[in-house]
């Protein structure tokens, strides 16, 4: 979290604090695979298409939860050194300005302990 102040006081001689969180980058890998290179280049393309906006949310999904948290494609990288017709490792990097992920389902953790 970062603290700014400004060097322009107001006129009663007080000044402004602002607050605002730091943003951080979450980086995906993962593996896109097709029976046939037309089939790997067409999942690919519908990756791109997904994730082509501006800024939207990103959902992860835990055994327990569902999360989400607004973020911005940075870079994608599909890894293609080496060529492969049926699989690319890919890797995308999102930016968000978000301290934490938000919750999207009611469930919660609790243990019941019997006696």
């Amino acid at each position: 979290m970062n603290y700014e102040t400004y060097s322009n006081p107001r006129s009663n001689g007080g000044g402004v604090l602002g607050r605002y969180y730091r943003g951080h980058q979450i980086t995906l890998e993962v593996t896109i695979t097709g029976d046939t290179p037309t089939e790997l280049q067409n999942r690919m393309d519908d990756m791109k298409r997904g994730i082509a906006g501006l800024e939207d949310y990103l959902y992860i999904r835990t055994p327990v939860d569902q999360r989400r948290i607004k973020g911005t494609v940075v870079s994608i990288d599909f890894g293609r050194e080496h060529y492969h017709v049926t699989f690319v490792r890919a890797k995308i990097t999102f930016r968000t300005v978000k301290p934490f992920m938000e919750a999207i389902t009611g469930e919660s953790l609790s243990r019941i302990c019997l006696s």
